[in-house]
């Protein structure tokens, strides 16, 4: 097996294309720079590069799909509370959508 030493040089590009990912979205491009930049220079540097891109790209992929569910969810919950008004003759009038 051969193994390549880790240097700080190394170390140091690995922690920050990790820590990019405070950055979301962003951090995607961090990591991807440091894969193309140094992937010929160390293997290790572009491997966690990466590897961190790739995560923050499902975190990004899954945060994305989770605000759609909470909307359609908000939706739905809105269609029950106005369909319950029609039912109710003293419910508070639904909210105005800005619509004629």
């Amino acid at each position: 097996m051969n193994q390549e030493k880790t240097g700080a040089e190394n170390r140091l590009l690995a922690a920050l294309a990790h820590g990019s990912v405070v950055a979301q979205g962003v951090g995607i491009l961090v990591g991807v720079f440091i894969y193309i930049t140094h992937r010929d220079k160390s293997r290790y540097a572009a491997f966690q590069a990466l590897q961190a891109a790739v995560f923050q790209l499902l975190n990004l992929i899954v945060v994305i799909g989770m605000w759609f569910a909470w909307g359609i969810l908000y939706r739905l919950g809105m269609i029950a509370l106005i369909k319950q008004g029609d039912v109710t003759s003293d419910a508070a009038p639904p909210p105005y959508s800005g619509y004629p």
